[in-house]
């Protein structure tokens, strides 16, 4: 690939303080870039759970990897059919096309940070949100 076949890219800053955010009883989440529409290579949210907080239910990417970076407290998460417990400072990366759901570990409200390369979520309704995994 040469140099005119690579999109152009650009340098994304979110301040905090004007991030757009969603939030539901369980859970608030926070659109720190969005793949496509501000020049960022992917997106990226910061979610803040609830105790006993329900993530996502299980899924996959066809064509994305997707990052999880436990920021404080602990994420329970199911990778293929392993359910794994990361800390605070933990990542995992979960591969294209590999089955993954996450939660609140029990007793625990996380925060974590979660990037991929595919479009935001955050816009979508509720009922369009689990057919947006690509």
């Amino acid at each position: 690939m040469n140099a005119a076949d690579t999109p152009a890219l650009t340098p994304v800053l979110t301040r905090a303080a004007t991030a757009e955010t969603t939030s539901d009883p369980s859970s608030v989440m926070t659109l720190l870039a969005d793949c496509g529409t501000d020049g960022s290579s992917l997106t990226s949210y910061r979610s803040q759970f609830a105790k006993g907080a329900v993530g996502a239910p299980a899924h996959f990417h066809t064509r994305a990897s997707e990052l999880f970076f436990v920021i404080g407290g602990s994420l329970q998460v199911l990778v293929d059919d392993e359910v794994k417990i990361l800390d605070e400072g933990d990542l995992l990366l979960v591969p294209p096309r590999t089955p993954h759901a996450f939660a609140a570990a029990p007793g625990a409200r996380p925060t974590c940070c979660s990037s991929s390369r595919r479009h935001a979520t955050l816009r979508l309704s509720p009922a369009a949100r689990p057919g947006d995994a690509r």
